[in-house]
């Protein structure tokens, strides 16, 4: 099918539209370059679930089609959002908003006094958050600062000399400690671990070897994602002891109707939204959670874990760290 309007173009559809819609959607960080050349110009599997991810991030409707409300969004991202733009987006603005408040920019009470509306507040918060993430500071939100914006792992508020939640980073081998590929590490606990790291290294002679650091909500919830591909949604439930919030999550994963891409975007969105209200499912959606491997000395570390005013637990396949 060669679609003629937007609201045609949905799975199945094919042609030069549904190329211009991959590249958008590639701009933007919902697909990438290699999944669009299984199919360029296709309208399958791959692009619907990139499509629908976009539709949640921008406050829409996400019917996995291209309808009108869909493009103009797509559109005005291009040209920019800003609070001095002629552009209006009022969906778009909420998807925004909602995004800053679970990375620290906003408050919930910030955003409820003009939950739509691009004002002064949010072009402030944009401003931090584009000097955090290296992006010049326009206040506008363009193709670059929503890719950034919604990307698995912007620099949070608090990084960069802002203040609120704290930042973060990818996580590097130091001294006396190595890091698994691909690990998030908060400001804050860089330090600690690297004290934790000595002390044990002066009682034994060894090093540590870091699984599992800071989570941000996409992250918590492609692990919640694989656990249940593993063992169940009851599995799951079991695991938490906040059985309101894990129950919000698993009807999210329910709901989404999609495959793992699908799901997981509308878990983060969920997990994403119950952190903007205080709500942690995880520790690790906290600063100063870690895991060690189960090759250190269990007694050893406890000792100094708790001489840190820290707590320790034996999970099987990793020590969890709390400090």
């Amino acid at each position: 099918m060669n679609p003629g309007t937007a609201g045609d173009i949905a799975r199945g559809s094919r042609g030069a539209a549904v190329e211009r819609l991959q590249d958008n959607l590639i701009k933007l960080g919902f697909m990438t370059e290699a999944q669009q050349a299984t199919g360029a110009g296709e309208f399958g599997p791959r692009t619907e679930a990139a499509l629908k991810a976009f539709q949640r991030s921008a406050h829409l409707e996400a019917t996995g089609r291209l309808d009108a409300s869909t493009q103009r969004a797509l559109r005005e991202i291009e040209l920019g959002l800003g609070r001095t733009t002629s552009v209006r987006n009022e969906n778009v603005t909420k998807g925004i908003q909602d995004r800053l408040v679970e990375l620290g920019y906003m408050t919930r009470a910030q955003v409820n006094t003009g939950y739509g509306t691009f004002g002064p507040q949010t072009e402030t918060a944009i401003k931090q958050f584009q000097a955090n993430n290296g992006i010049q500071q326009t206040g506008r939100v363009g193709e670059m600062t929503f890719r950034t914006l919604f990307s698995d792992a912007p620099r949070r508020a608090g990084s960069g000399g802002s203040t609120g939640s704290p930042g973060y980073s990818a996580a590097t081998d130091g001294r006396h400690f190595t890091i698994n590929q691909g690990i998030l590490m908060t400001d804050a606990l860089r330090p600690i671990l690297q004290t934790l790291a000595d002390r044990y290294h002066q009682e034994t002679g060894n090093s540590l070897r870091v699984t599992s650091g800071y989570r941000p909500p996409a992250r918590q919830a492609s692990a919640m994602y694989d656990l249940i591909q593993r063992h169940g949604t009851g599995y799951v439930r079991d695991l938490y002891a906040n059985k309101t919030a894990v129950d919000q999550i698993l009807a999210a994963y329910r709901n989404s109707g999609g495959g793992r891409d699908e799901s997981i975007a509308a878990m983060s969105r969920t997990i994403g939204n119950q952190v903007g209200h205080g709500v942690y499912i995880s520790d690790h959606l906290r600063s100063q959670a870690l895991d060690i491997g189960t090759n250190a000395n269990y007694r050893v570390l406890s000792r100094i874990v708790s001489d840190m005013g820290g707590s320790i637990g034996n999970e099987g396949d990793h020590f969890h760290i709390e400090f």
